[in-house]
């Protein structure tokens, strides 16, 4: 007879269950650490649900003060066997209780808002039309709407609306600063009359308002324009350049000294040569977006109006423009699109540098007719042509510093043009300076 001591056999068992099932995974034993961190884990998702529960929770900063107090109230009730803490801590949850109704259901509220204008300059008048109507089948009490303008929140108190009413509010909107401003969507609000509930239902959509940069007209951008009539060919056909294509029909108004008379000969019929334009210019811009390289935040401003007035310049004479910051290609191919990109840019006050900037634009444009380069008056000249030469070597930069509280110089060294601009007012005699 064979005697196995127990321990033994229920070892002997778990080794057999463990052998039998290999890819089942043997639970460790938890350790101090291991609890710890399980603990840990629990108390941020217990933190995250409540403090998910209190921003969704419908009551305000005094509904929650009642809340605190009736409980605090119950806690001392009972052990001290004060009546008067329990009628209080009775008549707070009572109010709370009455004021659930008054923010429960639809709003049956519809909100529309219609911008004056979607794009307007810095400093012009922005003013808005919001527009609150009754879709619900029965008489609406007053209620309140908020409509949030940027970073601050407009609210309006509303009357009583019958089925199919509305009401018109005007908002008039500061446009002191550059600035992408959403507006909306607009909530409905409803509450009790004390104030311990409040609850917005959002009624309508976000619309964009363009607060685009000063800008200023500025001269022909000559600068690069002799390295593109050997550049690359456009797609944009011509009656004379120097890029040859092909051969067409001669039609009344044709410049006879293009007419092929070889192959005129042989065709029996005038030939003249086709050509394709190849004078484009491709224009890069690349700002700083560093905020320690600008004096003021006034300086950084002037510099994006100098990167719009020289952009648009550059779209209106059909050249390639390309415009960095922040090492990030911005979005330019037409007026509009560059403006609303510049309105949308802010200084950063880490990263952004100029040289990060131009080793993209770099990558993007190796080869480039113009690169005009714009940075703030903190950054000495000979350092922005220390990294211009060590990031884009082949570029024949024109260097501009915005600075307002200095005034406007121009200078030239080994090539390369620096500019002082201390307005949008110089900026044009100073492009016009570079120029020749």
């Amino acid at each position: 007879m064979k005697i196995t001591m127990p321990g033994k056999a229920k070892t002997a068992d778990s080794a057999a269950k463990a052998s039998a099932n290999p890819s089942e995974p043997v639970a460790a034993p938890k350790t101090w650490r291991g609890r710890a961190s399980t603990a840990r884990e629990l108390i941020r998702s217990t933190t995250q649900q409540a403090r998910a529960t209190l921003t969704q929770a419908p009551l305000t900063r005094l509904g929650w003060t009642v809340l605190a107090g009736a409980v605090i109230c119950w806690l001392l009730a009972i052990p001290l066997g004060w009546i008067e803490l329990a009628v209080f801590a009775s008549i707070c949850l009572l109010v709370l209780l009455i004021a659930i109704p008054f923010v429960v259901g639809h709003t049956g509220v519809e909100t529309s808002l219609e911008l004056q204008s979607s794009r307007l300059v810095v400093g012009e008048p922005a003013a808005a039309n919001l527009t609150v109507t009754n879709t619900s089948g029965r008489r609406q009490w007053p209620f309140d709407v908020d409509l949030p303008v940027g970073k601050a929140t407009a609210v309006f108190a509303m009357p009583s609306l019958a089925a199919g009413d509305s009401r018109d509010e005007l908002i008039v909107i500061p446009t002191d600063r550059r600035a992408v401003i959403p507006i909306g969507p607009a909530r409905a609000v409803r509450g009790d009359a004390l104030g311990l509930m409040r609850r917005g239902v959002p009624a309508g959509q976000v619309d964009l308002l363009y607060v685009h940069p000063r800008t200023t007209a500025v001269g022909g951008l000559q600068q690069g324009l002799l390295r593109d009539l050997e550049g690359a060919e456009t797609t944009v056909l011509s009656n004379s350049d120097l890029a040859f294509h092909t051969l067409r029909e001669y039609v009344p108004g044709d410049d006879r000294r293009h007419i092929h008379w070889r192959t005129s000969a042989k065709a029996g019929e005038l030939m003249v040569r086709q050509f394709v334009d190849s004078r484009r210019s491709q224009v890069t811009i690349a700002i700083s977006a560093r905020a320690e390289d600008y004096r003021t935040p006034d300086d950084y401003e002037l510099a994006v109006s100098i990167v719009g007035s020289i952009g648009l310049q550059a779209l209106t004479e059909q050249q390639s423009l390309h415009v960095f910051s922040a090492g990030e290609a911005l979005a330019c191919g037409t007026h509009q699109r560059l403006l609303d990109s510049l309105s949308g840019i802010d200084p950063t006050p880490s990263g952004g540098d100029l040289s990060t900037c131009l080793r993209a634009a770099n990558r993007a444009t190796p080869i480039t007719s113009s690169l005009v380069v714009v940075t703030g008056s903190t950054m000495r000249a000979a350092e922005v042509r220390a990294i211009v030469q060590a990031t884009a070597p082949s570029a024949l930069p024109m260097i501009i510093r915005a600075d307002a509280q200095a005034p406007t110089t121009f200078t030239k060294l080994s090539g390369v043009s620096t500019v002082d601009v201390a307005s949008l007012t110089d900026l044009r005699r100073t492009m016009m300076a570079v120029s020749t």
